[in-house]
């Protein structure tokens, strides 16, 4: 989820038409449908898409079931109702202490020009839930101050070329159209990387700024450092008259004058 002016809204790949969905196959749940709980169990997916190593998890996101409980404790009756839909679906296996149910989304087709739908959140005390949780990143966190170096390029002068960065990730992202022959397995997980980048140009896009400390390995993350390589030199810039160059300095992407 990001804020935009004040105002919360949910991250989720567009094309899902969940109201449709709802509409055609009404849930036969116990309570009150929520449909803000359904935003945002597809919202944590779609974050953890943006914010975890593919290579690794392949777009398998784990997500505790103490977090979804605490979110609403119905949270069972939505993920069994968004598998049942093929919206989303899960790996099924968890091991206390260690590994929490991973879930992806389900034929995942990220829309080039309009790869997120950002749904303002609804329900009033799932808003105030949300704020008083913080459940999104902001640059002025704590963790992140001894950052400043770092965070303080992280402002209204930070853009992005838009239009450029899409026509080169299509080209980056491109196994699908190739003459070669790709296992589904090797186009699916391409297709996870390509969502994955579309989120962090969009993001940019709207300056919608995440930064965070992994204090394992000291490493610096941002919007920045999700964007493949290959996107960073050629559609970035920083107004008026900056420019952006990538080196290790304690484990970060830095920006530079």
């Amino acid at each position: 989820m990001i804020s935009i002016e004040q105002e919360i809204y949910w991250q989720i790949p567009s094309g899902i038409n969940l109201e449709t969905i709802l509409k055609d196959y009404p849930p036969a749940f116990k309570r009150k449908v929520k449909i803000d709980v359904f935003y945002f169990i597809l919202d944590q997916i779609t974050k953890g898409v943006w914010l975890t190593n593919i290579e690794d998890n392949r777009g398998i996101i784990e997500i505790h079931s103490n977090k979804l409980q605490s979110f609403n404790h119905d949270y069972k009756e939505y993920i069994e109702y968004l598998i049942a839909n093929n919206i989303i679906a899960t790996d099924n296996h968890y091991q206390i202490g260690s590994k929490s149910k991973g879930y992806y989304f389900v034929n995942l087709k990220p829309n080039l020009e309009e790869p997120l739908e950002e749904i303002p959140v609804a329900d009033t005390l799932i808003k105030d839930k949300l704020v008083s949780h913080f459940y999104w990143e902001f640059i002025t966190k704590h963790e992140t101050k001894q950052y400043s170096h770092l965070t303080k390029w992280f402002n209204e002068d930070l853009k992005i070329d838009y239009q450029p960065a899409l026509k080169k990730l299509d080209k980056v992202f491109c196994k699908a159209r190739q003459p070669k022959v790709y296992s589904k397995e090797e186009i699916e997980e391409e297709s996870v990387k390509k969502f994955k980048n579309l989120i962090a140009i969009n993001n940019l896009h709207k300056q919608s700024f995440f930064c965070s400390v992994d204090f394992n390995i000291g490493r610096f993350h941002s919007n920045l450092s999700t964007l493949n390589k290959k996107l960073r030199p050629f559609h970035l810039r920083i107004f008026p008259r900056l420019r952006i160059c990538r080196f290790n300095h304690g484990f970060a992407n830095t920006l530079c004058l």
